[in-house]
């Protein structure tokens, strides 16, 4: 294992004193192991006074979250990683733990490397960290949007690093390692933080959010950190320059990379993508080259069956207990010790007395060469039958520019026709322009329901309500805007655009509604529109109120990515 130094042999010499321990990028500095240790130590000083034991971290910043867990675990604090920014004030009852972030703005502890002067003598070694008393729980949103706690501790976690650094140490060796996903969740957390800080490789130290990016990445070694959802959308860029170098190693998780997305990455990545497939209550499972493998290898120290010939089974030192642990999970296991997976269990529904798996369904889709990305689900409103959430790739919105809805329909119902029997083939279609996912890749089922929840009339007159939270002086909601909604009829009738008059208008009415303010809006300041809405894209509306200055503040995000659709400032006035 090259270059492996376990979390609790680390010390300040661990390392040459100017090893990088993160590259410059966006405007931020390059930081030298002596750099890092030194800011390590003057962290550590501000968080051992804090009574509080147990502590929330959230990051934006790869080598900052790192500096944040190092220094929580080094003060014997137990850590708890959200997997979304919190928006509770940590000063209200509701909020649970102090945070230390670098991002979010009522964090309890500003997370950032510090502009103050550091002593020349030689930085203070490392306090010893207690592998008993480490632990570290990890907040997921679940398959189904509710959340869920998973805690590991210290040997968890280890044995998993251990078996992730005999497998690829070699390729982290000397690497800069760039993430398209958040060390929030477990997969980034390990491949993205743990694992490079414990391999001595240098950090990037902000996420890949688009393809264009990564032509900036292929000038060194490097390993990238992505997911099925990021490389779905880089197969869809024909027109990308070649990069400089390929990566040693590209890693793919939180679900299944289609083959045409694999064998397009290949093409301009110049190299294979490793999936990894496991989650976070599990660690990981198993792995697999693709394009081209149907089978995946379990990890080491890994032992798998299938008691019943349906679903997986497996004993692992990643999990808490010893024992066999039953999944979800469809498989077949080989004669070669590896296995095929068929998806989830609870993908299987039964359609009018039809067995059908939405994974069929979706991969079909996607055969089509005109979709970027799909989930197909089950409903039910008096009988049960499938939706199709779809995206369309370059290909597909040249072909559909300027057809109807009814087109689209027409076109997906007829291809999978000599698959499927017409009962299981989906009745309700949305088209997107991106299924909404985590900074992971995993998709909030209740999120994509609700697009299918309103009944088409002649027009609809209000957004639908996906999500909502409240918090004193901020209200943020999760919203679309459906395809009759009464602002798109006449408005770009061959491209349908939210109008900017009817963004701040909503911006208004939820204040109003949500607050029992009544106020009335005096004039707008500031109003720029990025990038358009359309119609049945989930969105992010975040309203900030300043009573005292009598200001509105407001963005439209993307909800995966957090790139801005629009942003803006209201003046208002109070009102009888």
């Amino acid at each position: 294992m090259t270059d492996y130094i376990s979390l609790l042999s680390l010390s300040s010499s661990s390392r040459n004193q100017d090893h990088l321990f993160s590259i410059s990028q966006q405007g931020r500095k390059a930081i030298t192991w002596n750099r890092f240790t030194r800011e390590l130590e003057f962290l550590r000083s501000k968080i051992a006074s804090s009574p509080n034991d147990r502590w929330s971290l959230f990051a934006e910043d790869h080598s900052l979250f790192i500096l944040g867990l190092f220094a929580l675990l080094q003060c014997g604090k137990e850590v708890h990683l959200p997997h979304t920014a919190p928006i509770i004030p940590v000063s209200s009852p509701e909020a649970d733990a102090p945070l230390l972030s670098d991002s979010v703005e009522n964090a309890t502890l500003k997370l950032c490397f510090s502009e103050e002067s550091f002593s020349e003598t030689a930085p203070q070694d490392f306090p010893l960290l207690d592998a008993g008393k480490i632990l570290i729980t990890f907040h997921t949103s679940g398959s189904t949007g509710k959340p869920k706690q998973v805690p590991k501790t210290f040997i968890q976690i280890e044995n998993e690093l251990k078996n992730l650094a005999k497998l690829w140490s070699n390729d982290y060796h000397n690497a800069t390692v760039y993430s398209t996903v958040s060390p929030q969740h477990y997969y980034g957390f390990l491949f993205t933080a743990l694992l490079p800080f414990c391999l001595g490789s240098s950090i990037a130290p902000m996420r890949v959010h688009y393809p264009e990016s990564l032509t900036h990445v292929g000038k060194q070694n490097t390993v990238l950190v992505t997911s099925p959802a990021f490389l779905k959308r880089l197969s869809d860029k024909n027109s990308l320059p070649l990069l400089k170098k390929s990566p040693r190693k590209v890693f793919s998780s939180g679900g299944f990379l289609p083959d045409f997305s694999a064998v397009q990455s290949r093409a301009y990545l110049g190299t294979d993508v490793f999936e990894i497939y496991g989650s976070t209550e599990t660690g990981g499972i198993a792995w697999r080259i693709s394009p081209g493998n149907l089978s995946w290898t379990p990890f080491p120290g890994i032992k798998i069956k299938s008691p019943d010939g349906i679903h997986l089974a497996l004993s692992s030192p990643y999990l808490s207990e010893s024992g066999f642990l039953t999944i979800d999970d469809r498989v077949e296991i080989l004669d070669d010790g590896t296995l095929r997976l068929f998806g989830r269990t609870d993908s299987i529904v039964k359609i009018e007395e039809k067995r059908v798996a939405l994974n069929d369904v979706e991969n079909r889709i996607i055969q089509t060469g005109l979709v970027e990305d799909v989930i197909v689900l089950a409903l039910e409103k008096g009988r049960q039958f499938l939706a199709a959430a779809v995206v369309l790739n370059r290909k597909g919105s040249i072909k559909f520019k300027g057809k109807q809805k009814k087109d689209l329909n027409d076109f997906f119902r007829y291809f999978l026709r000599p698959y499927f029997e017409l009962t299981v083939i989906p009745k309700k279609w949305r088209f997107l322009e991106s299924i909404p996912r985590n900074t992971q890749g995993k998709i909030n089922i209740n999120i994509i329901k609700e697009l299918f929840n309103k009944e088409a009339s002649a027009y609809c007159l209000e957004p639908v309500i996906l999500d909502s939270k409240q918090k004193i002086d901020r209200i943020l909601l999760t919203l679309s805007f459906p395809e009759d909604y009464i602002h798109f009829q006449g408005h770009f009738p061959e491209m349908k655009i939210l109008p900017a008059v009817a963004q701040v208008d909503w911006v208004m009415k939820f204040l109003q509604k949500k607050s029992g303010l009544n106020i009335a809006m005096q004039k707008i300041p500031l109003f720029k529109l990025l990038k358009p809405i359309f119609p049945d894209t989930p969105v992010n509306l975040d309203i900030h109120l300043n009573l005292d200055n009598k200001q509105i503040k407001f963005s439209y995000k993307n909800p995966q990515d957090g790139t801005a659709y629009s942003q803006g400032k209201i003046i208002f006035k109070e009102t009888t």
